[in-house]
């Protein structure tokens, strides 16, 4: 029974098969009817027909491939493989170098050249610094040509202390400096009206003295930023002084929910000048000028603007005269579509108080009786753009307008033979002060390239066109000027460094006493190129060695007129730093 059933089953899936299969031959030619066979079927070989290898079949339907996705199951794997351990290679730690708070050099070479430095720093506690700096540099003279004594000396002293506080920060600092010079810039004129005896008479010298004192507090937590207060000392051999107070306070005000914060600032200047033996009257000056600054941050995107105004109340308290003087003080700045360039623009004054001290600080040949004034720098607009073209590529483009009343001008002072019993200042060596009104069309660019931490190198340059009032030129200022400058760590103990200025054509006073209005009484002074170079080799942590050469393409080429200086000059020395 069991078995049949089994039979069955069989036959029952076998006809579902082929019913299902014939259900999907549609084109199948077998059709249902009953067939009912009255003779016996006798086939014979003419009944007979090839097959064909392939019948043709038309199969409409279509079958899609469909996608399989294979996945692998990791399964963990015991194992009695035992690598063996890898033994790492050493790598030789490069040690940092040290950092030493405190330096001394001291290097001479030719003309007799010495040049000292000291730098030291000593710290008091954990929040208070005492810095010691000391600066000499002297020379026994040796310009060619020069009939006059033109040694030279500066030395400068200086001690700050300051203070890290919690809540105060704070420094305080005293400063000295002796300056001897000569003027030593006789022309041929005056060589030519003089005898050898009176030649030989003349006291070149001159001395100046220097002394300032200060500092400043910043305190935390206070609508003011800080306090700043400097007073500066100032005469020379012939009892000339000058004295210079500076009161900086910096606030934090709101204005509208926005921080505005405010400078102001107070300066002082007095001073006289003695009567000189062609100058009888004493000259006696007295500034006090008062300048509030107000400025205001603002952001906004790519967008940055500081936007202000000072207003300077000026005071002449020897003439009893007042003035009142209002500077925009504007800055723009705006990111190119998110680039590494930034263009910028801006508007721009200033009151600048000049001084004899700063007089002297640019030019030390200048006649100890001046006419002290300041100068007002009314408008300053510029515009330019700077970035990066690489990553260790900046650069820095602008153009500039600038409009000034009351330009101080260097102008050579025409030997006077007229004058009995002079001084040595009084021989066509020394140079006055001419005020004119100037405006000046500049061009501006700098490049700075680092290539890496061991070379860079810049480029800085300045084309300037300058149109004046009263005076024919812009006197003793070149149109052109630019300078190179680079340093090369060549390995980790030697480095070299090096610098080239370029200054172009200036014009000055002919050596005849004639009008300085009148264009034909002025000279040309020839431009010139100083290459400097500086090498140091590092003997040890603590001791270098070093050599320095100055002047090393144009000769004596003239820094002022009838001042040259002294040509092709090697100075080498040593360098040792240290901690205490």
């Amino acid at each position: 029974m069991e078995t049949r059933f089994i039979y069955h089953l069989i036959f029952f899936f076998t006809f579902f098969s082929v019913f299902v299969h014939a259900q999907e031959k549609e084109n199948d030619t077998i059709k249902t009817d009953e067939l009912i066979v009255t003779k016996k079927y006798s086939p014979t070989v003419n009944d007979a027909f090839k097959i064909k290898p392939k019948p043709q079949q038309k199969d409409t339907s279509k079958v899609k491939r469909k996608n399989i996705d294979y996945s692998i199951i990791n399964i963990p794997v015991a194992s009695t493989f035992t690598p063996s351990k890898g033994v790492a290679s050493d790598v030789e730690k490069q040690p940092r170098p040290r950092l030493y708070d405190n330096f001394a050099s001291l290097g001479a070479g030719s003309f007799a050249n010495i040049r000292a430095a000291f730098h030291g720093n000593v710290e008091l506690d954990r929040t208070k610094d005492l810095q010691v700096d000391l600066d000499h540099f002297s020379s026994a003279g040796g310009v060619d040509g020069v009939l006059l004594d033109d040694d030279f000396l500066v030395t400068e002293l200086g001690l700050e202390m300051s203070k890290d506080g919690r809540y105060t920060d704070w420094n305080t600092y005293v400063n000295s400096g002796y300056r001897s010079v000569n003027w030593y810039g006789i022309n041929n004129a005056t060589l030519a009206s003089i005898s050898e005896n009176e030649l030989n008479a003349i006291d070149p010298s001159q001395n100046y003295f220097h002394f300032d004192a200060g500092g400043s507090i910043n305190p935390d937590r206070s609508f003011i930023d800080g306090i700043g207060l400097d007073y500066s000392l100032f005469s020379d051999d012939l009892s000339n002084t000058e004295h210079f107070i500076d009161l900086r306070p910096e606030f934090d005000l709101y204005f509208l929910d926005q921080l505005l914060e405010t400078d102001l600032q107070v300066d002082y200047v007095s001073g006289s000048f003695e009567a000189t033996r062609s100058s009888t009257i004493d000259r006696d000056y007295s500034f006090l000028n008062l300048r509030l600054y107000p400025h205001l941050m603002y952001e906004e995107g790519n967008f940055s603007a500081d936007l202000g105004a000072q207003v300077v109340y000026n005071t002449d308290l020897e003439q009893s005269d007042s003035d009142v003087f209002v500077y925009p003080k504007i800055d723009l700045n705006y990111q190119i579509d998110e680039s590494r360039f930034v263009a910028f623009a801006g508007a721009k004054g200033n009151l600048e108080q000049n001084r004899y001290q700063t007089f002297v600080d640019n030019n030390p040949f200048v006649i100890p009786y001046l006419n002290i004034a300041p100068t007002d720098q009314q408008l300053k607009a510029y515009a330019g753009v700077k970035g990066k073209f690489l990553e260790n590529l900046s650069f820095r483009v602008n153009g500039s307008y600038e409009t000034v009343e009351n330009y101080a001008f260097f102008i050579s002072r025409p030997f006077n033979p007229q004058i009995n019993n002079r001084q040595g200042f009084e021989y066509g060596n020394t140079f006055d002060v001419f005020y004119d009104d100037m405006q000046t069309l500049g061009f501006k660019l700098s490049l700075q390239y680092d290539h890496s931490k061991d070379l860079q190198m810049g480029l800085r340059a300045a084309l300037n066109s300058y149109s004046t009032d009263d005076l024919p030129e812009a006197i003793n200022l070149p149109e052109l000027v630019y300078s190179f400058n680079s340093s090369y760590n060549i390995t980790d103990k030697w480095s070299v460094s090096g610098m080239i200025f370029y200054r172009g054509e200036r014009n000055d006073l002919q050596e005849s006493n004639t009008s300085i209005i009148d264009g034909s009484s002025l000279v040309t002074i020839d431009d010139y190129m100083d290459v400097n170079l500086h090498s140091s080799y590092q003997l040890n942590e603590k001791l270098a060695i070093f050599i320095k050469g100055n002047n090393l393409l144009e000769g004596n080429y003239r820094r002022w007129k009838d001042y040259r200086v002294q040509s092709l000059q090697i100075l080498g020395g040593l360098q040792f730093q240290f901690d205490w």
